[in-house]
């Protein structure tokens, strides 16, 4: 008999495994994600087709330092696929999202396994749980039973607060990240 999952949260993890959102996805907004080759054989084995989600290649990556865009550090990436046996890749989170939306959302049945689409609530905030009993209640007063729940819901996740009766506060590394594309001048 198959186990009864609830997954809080829809994003990338949580759609990974299974919908279960509280933010409204046609909203969505991001930035380009790095998926490394170990990042990219996990999806692929569920059937996640990186084209539809514009998905593309990444060759080589580059650090530089921000105004004179002076080279620091150039990483070779075409051979990847070769060595760990899947590609370096970069999409656009939104893409990305869309997509494992859409394979969540899909009929089990069209490709013969025999399971059911997952349900997707939205806007339904987790106000409390019992992992004991693996029972999430929502904001509207529903209480939901599962054989497990997985705690999906993000940097700031509710669910972890509550199994762990302590508030889990995010804290900054003081370090920022900007990444952009920009053509190749050879």
């Amino acid at each position: 008999m198959p186990l009864k999952v609830i997954v809080v949260g829809a994003g990338i993890a949580g759609l990974c495994a299974a919908i279960y959102e509280k933010s409204k996805l046609a909203a969505e907004i991001g930035a380009a994600l790095s998926v490394s080759p170990n990042g990219v054989r996990v999806p692929r084995s569920l059937g996640f087709p990186f084209e539809k989600a514009r998905a593309r290649q990444m060759m080589v990556w580059e650090s530089v330092e921000g105004t004179p865009l002076k080279q620091l550090s150039s990483l070779d990436f075409q051979h990847a696929e070769e060595k760990y046996g899947a590609p370096f890749m970069a999409v656009h989170r939104v893409d990305l999202h869309k997509e494992l939306l859409r394979l969540a959302l899909q009929d089990g049945e069209e490709k013969g396994k025999g399971l059911e689409p997952v349900t997707l609530k939205l806007g339904a905030p987790v106000v409390n749980l019992s992992t004991e009993e693996g029972i999430v209640e929502l904001e509207d007063g529903s209480k939901h039973e599962a054989d497990l729940i997985v705690a999906a819901d993000g940097l700031h996740s509710v669910v972890r607060s509550i199994a762990l009766k302590q508030q889990a506060k995010p804290s900054s590394s003081g370090l920022s990240a900007f990444r952009f594309w920009s053509p190749r001048i050879d």
